[in-house]
């Protein structure tokens, strides 16, 4: 048994390892398991290995949560003297404190006896507890270790609680405020006043449970003259202010009268100055102590406001006692500020709550002179505007976690600029203004995080003020509104020429977030245009900053597409023709100016520099051929050299120019609007041709993952083509479709059928789809479902969330292939198929609008059985539908809402409920009175009674809005 033990830990002998975990779940599920794992923990032959004896506690611990209740008193008592004793088992063995994580459990397990005996079978549960402590630390830190457990178990609002639960803990703690509180609360100060100095571990555990505690005992028990002083020094010990600063924290934060907190607050604030304690933002350098100090002084803070908040409302005629707190509030301020304005970011984040509610308060109540607003107002903008800034040790060129956690820092800034416009944005704009006019005369004399904080403030301004400043533009001289009036500052700088990469790319977000400003004044068009093609913009040296210039400058170019001339547009493709080559992923990718997806940008500026520009149709026409041409050439290359190249391992650089090629060509097809069209412009012929190029590269001699690659960027292309073109397109979707469809595999058949479905919607009334693309429709349908069937018949284990997330994707979409069909009266696909194949599909829709519990799904089945109630259940429907739609689709229409799954409260589910509601209102309209009749039988099965299905029967024959709100509240 022994060696047994020892394999949990012999890690040199994996079968000895499963041999002891097998044994340890035998202990657990034993009956009498716990009883030998208490034996070998008093033994002491394994006190020297704690792993051990913690499993042995795990055991132990699953028979108190399983079975103590239920167990025999001679048994509790088992456990409840094994808990007594446990302090001195532990010195018995060397003296030694255990490991935390044996503690923890222990205490733990103390925990959970103490709920289910005390107050009725362990009333002296305290009392023996405390009995065992004499003064030694390890004892009192075990001790302390179970106050936390036990406050875990019946106090943590985090953890879920059943009624009874919540019942037994209202009793203990109720017991607990008569009986043993006082008493606890004389331990907790002679143990902070014995072991001042002396035993940090155990001061600090104390501290953690006066804060637990505090919550729900009497206040006054602790924030007294006698207690606080303590507290204090705790405070002002080096070992313990942490825990203290957490202590007093939670104290503060107990909910209390508005009026009572206000002297709780300003009794401690007073305390904590009187003791220096404030001063430590200046002279201290330890910052996880500053955080903790910054933390409480927040919720004092905060903690002021609320009590405001609640009094002004409960006792708005009290104007001296309002009066009381909000001097308390505002005496806090200067403070507030020197703490938000610490060097160390961390120490500064800990008063943003009380900033927010400040100046949430200052902006509802207007009770600050105007003199002090004003100070108030400049002193908390210095302190933003210096905190926005970079210090000396972002590392731009590896931005890493403590660069991630200043930019996130930077958003809750932001939060306390956007409050300040709402405080007064005449003001904020009017200083933002005048620090950005000096930057923008000054910026290459100032250091490069001052122009870049400028700039960034210009920028937060367009969320900040409101639309009426921002958003309303004047081409009219001497009408420019104030962010006008700063663009032209930012306009006629050169800041963009700064070296440092930060201020070119604020430079570049701020100019593009105005961008409506160069449409009001063209003539600062080819100034915004040089800065993006200069070296500073596209062609920067920073990786980085080319990159996000390519978004930015596609969306500058769209905004200002009609101010563009002709000269001017050739300028700009000749400009970025360096960045339009076809980049390959090789051992040189290092030397590519831009990457793949960034040229997707240039090329949908291409595409709208030619659709938007001056020219005429015919030239449009052939620039727009030659630059599909451009990409095409590397195309065809590419399928010559795969036809070549016998090691499948260099199939990846061709496959890469390939996939770059049919998304570039994609791309420029986003410049055509309905306005401007493929047809009317005469490029319908290029981009047909480009398919026809693209649906060859399918059938190029490439392994199967570089063509799963191929098959989704052709599927896009089309797309794309289904959304620019009109009939001419259809002949090329049976071809397109062979190739897309070429394995019938789930994953091709899923991704297809979007496609396939948006070809449906569009075309469903053109002769040439009913010619071209309905017969491949037909001889495809099968595979294509049956390819879905086997699909969704595959195991797939219960907790694999993925796996059953798509499985539920895949199953949304085959239903919405078969809405498609229907909705759209292209049912002659359905009729077309085998009988038997047709039985599978309509059981499927009915099992989908009733089994599956997802409401999107059931939404789309009873879409398609309305559908085919409305086209075949007249003298014109197939045979067998008028039976299929009394034993099924009728059923359905109620088997769904009565399952434990649908729930109306959800939006989702009400939409499902609706299409239920016109599925019976179709049948209804179809069949008249023969369906009133078949109600009428039909009801009583389900054991409804007459007077329900006459209720049911007179509001099926109301309007739809009636009815829908009848089932709603049946």
């Amino acid at each position: 048994m022994d060696e047994l033990m020892y394999g949990v830990v012999n890690a040199s002998d994996p079968a000895d390892h499963v041999k002891a975990v097998q044994i340890f779940e035998q202990l657990k599920n034993s009956p009498n398991g716990w009883i030998d794992c208490v034996g070998i923990i008093r033994s002491r032959r394994f006190a020297d290995c704690c792993q051990i004896i913690f499993f042995n506690l795990q055991v132990i611990e699953h028979h108190v949560k399983t079975r103590y209740a239920v167990s025999t008193a001679q048994e509790q008592e088992v456990i409840r003297s094994f808990l007594r004793d446990w302090p001195k088992i532990q010195a018995q063995h060397d003296g030694s404190p255990p490991e935390s994580y044996v503690s923890n459990k222990v205490a733990q397990i103390s925990a959970l006896v103490y709920v289910q005996d005390y107050p009725t079978r362990w009333p002296k549960y305290f009392d023996d507890l405390i009995a065992i402590c004499d003064n030694c630390g390890t004892f009192l830190n075990h001790f302390l270790l179970v106050l936390l457990a036990i406050d875990g178990e019946i106090a943590d609002r985090d953890i879920p609680r059943s009624a009874q639960e919540l019942q037994r803990n209202t009793l203990i703690k109720d017991t607990m405020r008569e009986k043993v509180v006082i008493q606890l609360v004389e331990f907790w100060y002679k143990i902070l006043t014995l072991f001042n100095g002396r035993s940090s571990r155990t001061t600090k555990l104390c501290l953690e449970v006066i804060g637990k505690y505090i919550q729900w005992i009497d206040i006054n028990l602790v924030a007294n003259d006698r207690f606080v002083p303590v507290l204090v020094t705790n405070l002002c010990n080096q070992e313990t202010r942490e825990a203290a600063a957490d202590c007093i924290t939670e104290v503060i934060s107990k909910g209390m009268d508005p009026i009572d907190k206000t002297k709780l607050v300003e009794s401690f604030a007073r305390v904590l100055a009187e003791a220096g304690v404030w001063v430590a933002f200046v002279q201290d350098q330890d910052e996880d102590y500053l955080c903790k100090l910054g933390k409480l002084y927040c919720v004092m803070g905060t903690n002021l406001i609320e009590s405001y908040w609640k009094f002004s409302k409960s006792h708005p005629a009290q104007k001296v006692e309002l009066k009381v707190v909000l001097d308390a509030i505002e005496t806090k301020i200067p403070l507030l500020l020197q703490i938000l304005g610490h060097e160390c970011d961390d120490v500064s984040a800990t008063v943003l709550d009380f900033v927010r509610d400040y100046l949430h308060l200052v902006k509802s109540f207007r009770d600050l002179s105007e003199a002090n607003l004003k100070d108030f107002k400049a002193s908390l903008l210095d302190v933003v505007i210096r905190k926005l800034r970079f210090d000396s040790s972002y590392d731009f060129n590896h931005e890493g976690e403590d660069e991630a956690c200043f930019l996130e820092y930077r958003k809750q800034l932001k939060i306390i600029f956007d409050n300040l416009g709402l405080l007064d944005k005449n003001y904020l704009v009017s200083e933002v203004q005048k620090r950005l006019h000096y930057t923008s005369q000054t910026w290459n004399m100032l250091s490069f995080d001052e122009v870049e904080v400028s700039l960034l403030l210009f920028y937060y301004l367009g969320e900040t003020v409101p639309t009426t400043m921002s958003g309303q533009w004047s081409a009219a001289e001497g009408q420019l509104n104030p962010i006008q009036q700063m663009m032209v500052q930012v306009m006629n700088s050169d800041m963009y020429m700064c070296q440092h990469s930060a201020v070119v790319l604020q430079y570049f977000e701020t100019i593009i977030r105005y961008e409506k400003f160069f449409v009001c004044h063209p003539e600062y068009i080819v100034k915004g245009l040089s800065a993006f093609l200069k070296e500073k913009g596209l062609f920067h040296t920073d990786l980085k900053v080319r990159s996000r210039c390519c978004y930015l400058f596609s969306r500058f170019i769209k905004c200002i597409r009609t101010g563009i001339t002709t000269d001017l547009m050739k300028s700009i493709i000749d400009a970025i023709q360096p960045l339009l080559a076809i980049q390959t992923i090789s051992a040189d990718r290092k030397e590519t100016l831009i990457s793949r997806d960034d040229q997707l940008y240039l090329y949908e500026v291409i595409g709208v520099l030619i659709v938007s520009g001056e020219s005429e149709s015919q030239k449009k026409t052939e620039l727009m051929t030659d630059i599909v041409n451009l990409v095409l050439y590397p195309c065809r290359l590419g399928m010559e050299q795969l036809k070549t190249i016998k090691d499948p391992s260099q199939h990846d650089p061709v496959v890469e120019v390939l996939l770059q090629a049919i998304a570039l060509t994609g791309r420029l097809s986003k410049a055509f609007s309905s306005q401007q069209t493929m047809k009317s412009l005469g490029c319908v012929p290029i981009f047909l041709e480009a398919l026809s190029v693209f649906l060859q590269l399918l059938e190029a001699p490439v392994d199967e993952s570089f063509m799963v690659q191929l098959q989704s960027s052709v599927r896009q292309y089309l797309h794309r083509l289904v959304v620019c073109l009109e009939e001419e397109l259809l002949p090329y979707i049976p071809l397109a479709s062979q190739a897309l469809l070429k394995n019938c595999d789930c994953k091709s058949i899923q991704e297809y059928i979007p496609l396939i479905n948006q070809v449906i919607t569009k075309f469903k009334l053109s002769w040439i789809f009913q010619k071209e693309v309905v017969p491949f429709l037909k001889q495809m349908f099968t595979p294509m479902v049956q390819g879905v069937f086997a699909a969704l018949q595959v195991p797939i284990e219960q907790n694999d969330l993925q796996a059953q997330r798509e499985r539920q994707l895949l199953r949304r979409q085959y239903f919405q292939f078969i809405a498609a069909i229907v909705t759209n009266n292209v049912t002659d696909v359905l009729s077309a198929q085998d009988p038997n194949v047709l039985n599978e599909v309509m059981m499927t829709v009915i099992q989908g609008s009733v089994d599956f519990p997802d409401p999107v799904a059931q939404k789309a089945c009873f879409s398609i059985l309305k559908k085919l109630v409305d086209l075949w259940a007249g003298p014109e429907g197939p045979d067998g539908f008028m039976d299929f739609m009394y034993k099924n689709i009728v059923p359905a229409c109620f088997m769904a809402p009565l399952k434990l799954s649908f729930d109306i409260n959800d939006a989702q589910t009400l939409i499902a409920l609706n299409e239920v509601a016109n599925c019976l209102k179709s049948v209804l309209i179809k069949r008249k009175e023969e369906f009133i009749a078949f109600m009428i039988t039909y009801l009583p099965t389900l054991k409804i009674s007459p007077e329900t299905t006459q209720e049911f029967v007179n509001a099926l024959q109301s309007d739809n809005k009636n009815f829908r709100q009848y089932l709603k509240v049946a």
